[in-house]
């Protein structure tokens, strides 16, 4: 699992790995939890389908990987792929017959556990009602370490293992200066050594798709937008991320942002909230953020860009390649059996319908496509100290239906 996560100048010389139960943190009070080993509690998580007449119901005992979704995706869009790409499709569950979405909604559930959609069922209806409606992969699971938000988004966006795509850890180290550094520095996707699904549609439709990317944190959402306007010939994406001060922020040389998303804070949440959340303080960006009323700042920064954008407006598939980071915040800092996380859970779900009903009006009737590879998890369980690593992710998939890679540049 570590050498299919090997890059030769940005890995480390010794690689750590806990024994059963244990973890290593950070010394903050946010971090009190941690993932990144490769026992069942980090490596096996939560994979769903759903979306008729796109995918087929059923439970399937196939291995999944993270690297499976574009291969999968790409079946459905009939786009031929890069040698870079190490997964398969997961062609089982797929009506390639039913022709191209008109959308396709990615949602990563980051630190969504697979043993919460039975331990909540009871307050998760949105995703009960898709995964007993859809097509669940009940042996899906990670197959690189460390399980990280930076590994796991790239080894999605782009279906190459880490030791091609190149993000192989969070912060770097630059021999040359003897500093840390970021994967992605200055918001630049530059050390995305892998082309994304996104950035082969975008080259593939010459710019005419809608390709939108949000996320918590640009560490997350780089790697599932890819390049932009960044890579030679294409044009540019719209990404969304959210600054430590708690409003969007993007690269404007390879994004753009929106201009209605410029004037939206959390700290609209925490006004509204008075300050409180389940008695904890929260009256500043980085303490609402972990927070369960942050699902809602993430979902309204969504929808505004389903209601703003000509998503699903013509027979050319847009993609919506999203983060939603709130569990896995909150999971950190709480725990995965804590009531701080059950609030989380509940609220999510009621956001993600939301979503979802903000595309079918949108875009008319749809399917989606879901499913849950690796990512960052939830952290030590304080029960149990058992955490996962899963990440649900969902692709929303539009019924109306209507290639060739490039360099870096």
């Amino acid at each position: 699992m570590y050498a299919r996560a090997y890059y030769p100048g940005r890995s480390g010389q010794i690689m750590l790995v806990p024994r059963d139960g244990d973890f290593v943190t950070r010394n903050e009070p946010g971090y009190r939890f941690m993932h990144g080993s490769p026992w069942r509690y980090d490596a096996n998580i939560p994979s769903l389908f759903f979306g008729p007449p796109f995918i087929r119901r059923g439970t399937y005992a196939d291995i999944a990987v993270q690297q499976d979704i574009v291969p999968t995706l790409a079946k459905l869009l009939r786009l031929p792929l890069p040698p870079t790409v190490a997964g398969r499709s997961l062609g089982k569950a797929l009506d390639s017959s039913a022709g191209r979405p008109r959308a396709i909604l990615l949602v990563v559930l980051d630190g969504m556990r697979q043993d919460y959609f039975d331990q909540n069922r009871e307050i998760l209806p949105t995703l009960t009602r898709l995964r007993r409606e859809g097509a669940w992969f009940s042996n899906a699971r990670v197959n690189s370490l460390p399980t990280v938000t930076t590994i796991g988004h790239a080894s999605i966006g782009t279906g190459a293992d880490p030791c091609v795509h190149g993000i192989v850890v969070r912060t770097g180290f630059d021999s040359i200066s003897r500093k840390p550094q970021s994967v992605y520095p200055d918001l630049s996707p530059r050390m995305l050594m892998a082309l994304s699904l996104a950035d082969l549609w975008n080259l593939e439709t010459d710019g005419q798709a809608v390709i939108i990317s949000q996320g918590s944190i640009f560490e997350a959402v780089a790697g599932l937008a890819g390049h932009g306007a960044c890579l030679l010939n294409a044009r540019p994406t719209i990404l969304a991320s959210y600054s430590a001060q708690g409003r969007g922020e993007t690269n404007p040389e390879c994004y753009k942002l929106p201009e209605y998303l410029k004037d939206q804070k959390s700290a609209s949440l925490w006004e509204a909230a008075h300050g409180q959340w389940m008695g904890h303080d929260i009256a500043n960006p980085g303490a609402v953020s972990h927070s369960g009323l942050f699902s809602k700042f993430e979902a309204d920064a969504l929808v505004a860009m389903i209601e703003n954008e000509p998503v699903g407006a013509d027979e050319v598939t847009d993609l919506l390649l999203v983060n939603l980071k709130t569990p896995d915040f909150v999971g950190h800092q709480f725990g995965p059996d804590s009531p701080e996380m059950r609030d989380t859970l509940a609220q999510q779900d009621r956001q993600l319908a939301r979503i979802l009903e903000a595309l079918e009006k949108k875009s008319g009737p749809t399917g989606l496509w879901s499913s849950s590879p690796p990512i960052t998890g939830c952290p030590l369980s304080r029960r149990h100290l058992e955490k996962g690593t899963s990440t649900t992710t969902l692709w929303r998939l539009s019924t109306r239906s209507s290639t060739q890679t490039a360099p870096h540049s």
